[in-house]
């Protein structure tokens, strides 16, 4: 059939180009695509980086949120692990929102703070949900007056 001659070589040609773009690589392919990040590792130290010793009303939410940072063996940020923030004590009707959050890329993960009805020093203990011996500690403290939220400003 004469006809479909045409056919069949247009279709070879047209497979033959796609496959040829040079976008195909085979596993082991040294000039491959460079492979994404690895898979984070086991967490090893949790350190709070943000959002010490800060100061406010009683009430008050906290200008800076409380943030802390996950790192592996080689000290490398972990992604993806669960930080639980907690009142240390009854936390004098404080609040945290979350009170679970995950980690990001660089490791860190956070929490905004609104102060108790009772002036004086707040602990809050952040702690690896699935490791809570990994864990650091905040203080901030709760005043009677008027504060701006930030810093070590005085009562």
């Amino acid at each position: 059939m004469p006809g479909r001659r045409p056919l069949v070589i247009t279709l070879t040609m047209l497979l033959g180009v796609a496959c040829s773009g040079g976008d195909l690589t085979l596993p082991g392919d040294p000039s491959g695509p460079t492979p994404g990040p690895a898979p984070s590792s086991a967490p090893t130290t949790l350190t709070a980086v943000a959002g010490d010793d800060q100061r406010a009303s009683v009430g008050q939410t906290l200008e800076q949120p409380l943030t802390v940072q996950v790192r592996d063996a080689a000290e490398q940020p972990v992604l993806g692990v669960q930080v639980q923030f907690a009142f240390e004590g009854d936390g004098a009707g404080g609040s945290l929102e979350p009170a679970t959050s995950t980690t990001d890329a660089a490791g860190h993960a956070e929490a905004t703070v609104r102060l108790g009805d009772q002036p004086g020093e707040q602990t809050i203990v952040a702690a690896l949900t699935d490791a809570p011996t990994l864990s650091t500690r905040f203080t901030v403290t709760a005043t009677r007056g008027h504060h701006d939220g930030g810093g070590d400003n005085g009562d």
